[in-house]
């Protein structure tokens, strides 16, 4: 056996965002490829572009950067609706610049100069965090011919699968969630579009897709409006 076939594959992406290129070259380079995958960007426009692209599991990015720096690249992710970890590193180390990073949205702050072991292992923390989060494999939910598979995040209806858009698919995971409760129209834009929820008429919006989505031919919606108050499924 090869050393290349006992290798193991990485496990997570990370997307390293740093306009300086020793720091991407130690990161990218100290970390364990074991473990990850690095991928980089220079500045948080081109970061957003290589988010799409890659799908990162975790970011580790700048604070100050020439272009758009990494409060703009992390209220953007969080506009966009991205729950992805974010690790910011920045050679500002006071107490302001740390609070206006975790209240943007960022995860953790690390101030540099710092040791690659110790940026291991809070992305190991992060990751183990978020791990936390999401629903056992295989976690299902199945009503009036329609099946939710939220570790797969798809949508069959009588067997064929639905494509549903981010949105979509978060707004009826957090109505099933506890199928007989009836859910707020407000909880419903905490959960599905966070601390930048736009107005309130919107959830009404996205049901009406997910109804013409999901209704089973010749079935009625499982999806019930309680009128002043908001959804339920039953």
């Amino acid at each position: 056996m090869t050393a290349d076939s006992q290798q193991v594959p990485p496990r997570f992406t990370v997307l390293v965002v740093d306009d300086d290129e020793d720091t991407r070259r130690s990161i990218a380079g100290g970390l364990p490829p074991n473990e990850f995958d690095v991928r980089t960007a220079t500045d948080g426009a081109e970061a957003i572009a290589a988010y799409q692209s890659h799908e990162p599991d975790i970011i580790v990015v700048d604070w100050q950067m020439s272009a758009l720096d990494g409060l703009g690249f992390i209220t953007a992710m969080r506009a966009f609706g991205s729950t992805v970890p974010i690790c910011v590193i920045s050679a500002q180390t006071d107490v302001a610049d740390r609070v206006a990073g975790l209240e943007a949205g960022a995860d953790d702050y690390l101030c540099k100069p710092f040791a690659l072991a110790e940026l291991t292992a809070r992305l190991r923390a992060l990751l183990r965090r978020s791990a936390s989060k999401k629903p056992a494999p295989n976690a299902t939910i199945v009503s009036d011919g329609v099946r939710l598979d939220r570790f797969q995040r798809r949508v069959f209806v009588t067997g064929t699968e639905v494509e549903l858009t981010r949105r979509e698919f978060d707004l009826l995971s957090a109505l099933t969630a506890d199928r007989g409760t009836v859910v707020s129209r407000e909880r419903l834009l905490q959960v599905v579009w966070g601390r930048n929820a736009p107005q309130p008429n919107i959830v009404d919006t996205f049901i009406c897709h997910l109804r013409r989505k999901l209704s089973p031919p010749g079935k009625p919606g499982f999806i019930h409006t309680v009128r002043g108050i908001g959804y339920v499924v039953r």
